[in-house]
């Protein structure tokens, strides 16, 4: 179900540079010599996203390049004078020093030099700028992984380089380089032959480098109980142990497995019930997750747990993988997707019975970003839309248990960043139970969306409540970041849908009462600060959705032209039905869509259904048309047969508020007939009115009238009407008489079906 896409391709982004720089013996005008994803390789990926690759240069020699994909250009790091099986590889910040890990061996299994005895795996530092001395760091039988720490983007570069030797006989060491700057621009390590060195770990099962917070983490076994170490490397500093945590896992792994420390081609081949497949993920507001595959024992299931080490919790889940068609499926792959491809997972989706998968995206991207506005509003805000949810997913069995949290202890003095939110949301968690009660209640909200939408009806001066609605809208609105018309794909935020603003305003003023009860101490400015942006991410969130949604499938806005009916492509069905989960999804949640999304939703559903699917979606309350739909539908459609019957059948739809306001658009006799009812309805109730006073009785009744009480008043009612108003038009300047009378004619023949005759 997920379709991952490169961002990086060795074959397009790397080849052609290696062929016009001739740096590789294949042809150039052969397209079928051309490098090969076998001969290209990716070895590391660096914090700053800088690739390093290899390959094989003119001379058979082995080469190492590095790609930077912010200005997509390739480099020349260093060439060996001969064929080097390269392990591992990274390159420090300012590109001067180059650490490598090679096999003694070739291929056929032959050493290189016969004349001595070598090592099996040699571990390199090289001085690459330019091109100097090159010092032995490790001479070993077993794989060794090599990663340069990098400090952080905006801060000066220190004399001192710092590495990490990894290699398979479980062992971490950290290297201390330091290095000077002679003639004005070599650079050379100083005494190379005392670099300092400190065993950071050993007897390990497991190690995971994080790239881009530059974290060490790993595991040892302590009394049957798997310990998940972590230390911390800082750009001022060298570093520091931040966490000792037992998972509680009892380790069945007997190979050694590293996570994120490049990529070794020459590794042989594990099998999976051998290693640990065990991943942290971590992010800057405090949370750290443990994601752990348990020992596949058939090919009927397999069974992971979420650690959820800021909350304390352990979930497990068994999949059942009986309705799969796949027999390579031995455990799961944990990854870490943005915040665009899990849109893009969602298109292909399919609707579930059980949750929302739309849902939870929204929820859960408004919780990421308001627990950034203060420490404890994550315990008050919404995360899931499952809050009291027991059903079951078919296939997955899930349990929950509690577990103990990690602690801080004193002697950790430097607490900052991500350590110092983590510790903020382990305390916060001891000392707080989680709210998982929604902050508002579905029923008494559409009561109350109920009683301001019949206030819209009347002169909002009247109503202070429906005012102050309107104006918490049009404050949530006025910061929503509207994108310019290049960059938009979906023409939303252009339009004044009154019924979103107050459903807009409507969340703004409960969430606000919500959050005072809880967080008075902060301060109504900081609730008021809060709020607005929880609404302003929502919008811009659906937006997103949408918009994301309609790029993918490439729709422009000019494909909502009434007036030229292009051919509709299956890739509008594909979004319209996409949009209408969305809307579904928002309205279950009892939440704000963006001005002008009916609208959109609408007009993309006249292109794409039939008259009478379109009526009946409508009927249904799937499709909302709304007055600027109806206003474009008059104005820009011509009255041709097709189109008469398309307005006719919409318009018989809409309110009455809508049709009140719309009905002079249409030179037609349904838009005439409604003016004349309208005027009738106010010609009786202006009578009602004057008539409050008289009383008449209907015990003394004629001979000539019914028994039937409510029929005899309505005759006596129109009589008095009858007599009292000579000209009943005389009052309204604005209406002719003749031409009320005609509209009802006209409409009796076309209802009668006679107009024609």
């Amino acid at each position: 179900m997920l379709e991952l896409k490169p961002l990086f391709d060795i074959e397009e982004d790397v080849a052609p540079w290696l062929l016009n720089r001739r740096l590789t013996s294949l042809d150039e005008e052969d397209e079928s010599t051309s490098p090969s994803r076998k001969e290209l390789q990716i070895v590391n990926v660096e914090k700053n996203g800088s690739i390093l690759y290899t390959w094989k240069g003119m001379k058979g020699n082995t080469c190492i390049g590095i790609y930077d994909p912010h200005n997509k250009q390739n480099q020349l790091l260093y060439a060996f004078d001969r064929e080097a099986p390269l392990i591992s590889c990274s390159v420090n910040t300012e590109r001067t020093l180059l650490a490598v890990s090679i096999l003694q061996f070739t291929r056929r299994g032959l050493p290189v030099e016969t004349f001595r005895p070598v090592s099996r795996c040699l571990t390199l530092l090289i001085e690459i700028h330019p091109v100097n001395n090159t010092k032995v760091l490790k001479a070993v039988d077993s794989h060794v992984r090599v990663q340069f720490i990098h400090p952080a983007a905006n801060t000066r570069a220190f004399p001192e380089n710092h590495l990490l030797v990894v290699s398979e006989d479980r062992c971490i060491e950290h290297v201390h380089i330091r290095v000077a700057v002679e003639e004005g621009c070599r650079v050379v390590v100083q005494n190379p032959d005392r670099l300092h060195k400190t065993i950071l770990a050993e007897d390990f099962l497991w190690a995971q480098w994080d790239t881009q917070e530059q974290r060490l983490f790993y595991i040892v076994e302590k009394e049957n109980n798997a310990v998940l170490m972590c230390i911390q490397f800082y750009p001022d500093r060298n570093y520091e142990m931040q966490l000792s945590f037992p998972l509680g896992l009892s380790l069945t792994a007997t190979k050694l497995r590293l996570v994120n420390f490049g990529f070794n081609h020459f590794q042989e081949e594990e099998e999976s019930l051998e290693l640990l497949n065990l991943q942290v993920f971590t992010n800057h507001a405090g949370t750290m997750s443990v994601c752990y595959s348990h020992p596949v024992q058939n090919k009927q299931e397999f069974t992971y747990s979420i650690i959820l080490l800021h909350r304390g919790w352990r979930k497990t889940f068994a999949v059942s993988l009986e309705a799969s068609e796949c027999d390579c499926i031995t455990e799961p792959t944990f990854i870490n997707i943005g915040k665009l491809m899990i849109i893009h997972w969602m298109c292909g989706m399919p609707v579930s019975g059980s949750f929302d998968l739309i849902q939870e995206f929204i929820l859960g991207t408004l919780y990421r970003k308001a627990i950034s506005e203060t420490n404890t509003v994550d315990k008050l805000l919404p995360y899931t839309s499952l809050f009291n949810w027991d059903g079951e997913i078919p296939g997955i069995t899930y349990s929950t248990e509690k577990i103990s949290q990690p602690a801080f202890g004193e002697k950790i003095q430097n607490l900052q960043g991500f350590w110092e939110e983590l510790n903020r949301n382990v305390e916060s968690m001891k000392n707080l139970e989680s709210l998982h009660n929604p902050w508002h209640n579905n029923s008494s909200m559409r009561k109350i969306k109920a009683q301001l939408f019949s206030n819209m009806k009347v002169d909002e001066r009247a109503n202070k409540h429906f005012r102050n609605t309107l104006e918490n809208a049009k404050k949530v609105l006025s910061k929503v970041d509207k994108c310019s018309s290049e960059q938009q794909a979906v023409p939303l935020f252009q339009e004044e849908d009154c019924h979103q603003m107050v459903l807009t305003g409507l969340m703004v003023e409960k969430l606000k009462e919500y959050l005072l009860n809880y967080l008075h101490y902060i301060g109504r400015k900081k609730i008021d600060l809060i709020v607005n942006n929880y609404v302003v991410n929502l919008l811009g969130c659906i937006w997103q959705i949408v918009d994301k949604i309609w790029k993918k499938y490439g729709l422009k806005s000019h494909i909502l032209c009434l007036s030229s009916r292009e051919t509709v492509n299956p890739a509008e069905f594909i979004v319209f039905h996409m949009m209408t989960r969305v809307l579904e999804a928002v309205e279950g949640l009892f939440l704000p869509l963006p001005p002008g999304y009916h609208t959109t939703h609408v007009m993309l559903g006249l292109r794409c259904l039939p008259l009478h699917t379109l009526l009946h979606y409508i009927d249904l309350g799937m499709l909302h048309p709304t007055e600027q739909f109806i206003t474009r539908l008059l104005e820009e459609l011509d009255n041709s047969e097709t189109n008469e019957s398309l307005k006719f059948s919409i318009v018989t739809r809409i309110p009455e508020t809508f049709g009140q306001k719309i009905c002079h658009l249409w030179d037609h006799p349904i838009s005439s007939s409604c003016i004349a009812r309208n005027y009738v309805e106010t010609l009786l109730r202006n009578h009602c009115t004057q008539q409050k006073s008289k009383h008449f009785s209907l015990r003394d009744k004629t001979p000539f009238e019914s028994d039937f009480l409510p029929l005899t008043y309505l005759a006596r009612f129109l009589t008095e009407v009858e007599d009292q108003a000579l000209n009943p038009f005389e009052d309204q300047e604005n209406v002719d008489a003749k031409f009320v009378e005609v509209a009802a004619l006209k409409q009796t023949l076309t209802i009668l079906g006679l107009e024609d005759e």
